[in-house]
């Protein structure tokens, strides 16, 4: 509709000799505020450090710098629920991930909370910690919602842990390495800060 407008009141003006520039600048403006405006902002006393939708999107999960787990409405803003998150990082959370399975086939949303040490599987129906990764950062989980992969948090080794999720277990069932830079971080260290030059990553699977 404003689309329509704009153009129906510029081929107006045109047609009666007068300049539209205004008035378009005018309607381009409107339109661009009504698309993009903010539709509500959510504050807090705890600092925020990061959120995500969950569900049907008509509630979102905030992470505070304390550790804590917020569930809000996105239409209202207003705190709905409280995950039981006491003990769960020992850290703040620097990121968040949710799955929805995509084939409607009624299985809950799981929700995936990151901090510096630790990572942590929640069930979002019970609103409480179901597994913790110790020794890794980001988790991310797969397109079937069945594992969820982690770099380790030692940022001197190029490693990933891959963890089954559907087990309930902490272990991981595989690691992924690349050898060469690996190794050459070694080097660099034990030679005082001389290293090789740079390689193409070497992943082995262990």
């Amino acid at each position: 509709a404003n689309i329509a407008c704009r153009v129906l009141k510029a081929q107006s003006r045109s047609h009666r000799g007068e300049s539209g520039m205004h008035l378009n600048r005018r309607l381009h403006k409107h339109f661009v505020h009504s698309r993009f405006r903010h539709l509500r902002t959510c504050k807090d006393d705890s600092s925020f450090t990061a959120c995500c939708f969950m569900g049907n999107s008509q509630q979102l999960v905030v992470s505070t710098d304390s550790g804590d787990l917020r569930v809000l409405d996105t239409f209202s803003g207003e705190v709905v629920e409280y995950f039981d998150s006491s003990h769960a990082h020992s850290s703040a959370i620097h990121s968040l991930q949710t799955w929805q399975a995509r084939n409607g086939c009624g299985y809950p949303s799981m929700l995936l909370s990151s901090a510096r040490n630790d990572v942590v599987l929640w069930d979002t129906q019970q609103l409480k910690c179901q597994t913790t990764f110790q020794d890794v950062h980001s988790g991310s989980f797969d397109t079937f919602g069945t594992r969820i992969v982690c770099p380790v948090s030692n940022r001197r080794l190029s490693k990933l842990s891959i963890f089954d999720i559907t087990s309930g277990l902490s272990t991981s069932v595989q690691t992924l390495e690349d050898v060469s830079r690996n190794e050459q971080s070694i080097l660099y260290a034990g030679v005082g800060g001389v290293g090789a030059g740079g390689t193409s990553p070497n992943w082995h699977d262990q």
